[in-house]
C-alpha cells in the first residue's frame, strides 16, 4: 500500500503527516530532528527501502529517489 509522508523539518523538531494511498490522514507526529529518530519513525510507519524525496524551499524544487 502506498503511503505519502509530509515532513516539515526545522532545527529542533520535525512535524510529520502520513496519508494513505487515497489521501486520508492516518497519522500525525512531532519528533526531534535527529537522523536516528527520523529513521526509527520511517521503520515504524513501514516505508520501503526505496523512497522518493521531494524538497521545496526558497531556492526552488528538487525531487530525488533514495535507497535506505
Amino acid at each position: 500500500m502506498k503511503k505519502y509522508i509530509g515532513l516539515d523539518v526545522h532545527k529542533e523538531a520535525t512535524s510529520i503527516a502520513v496519508l494513505n494511498g487515497v489521501g486520508k490522514l492516518v497519522m500525525e507526529s512531532i519528533i526531534e530532528t535527529k537522523a536516528a529518530t527520523l529513521l526509527e519513525f520511517g521503520v515504524r510507519v513501514g516505508i520501503g527501502r526505496k523512497t522518493g524525496v521531494s524538497q521545496s524551499d526558497n531556492y526552488g524544487n528538487r525531487t530525488d529517489s533514495v535507497s535506505l
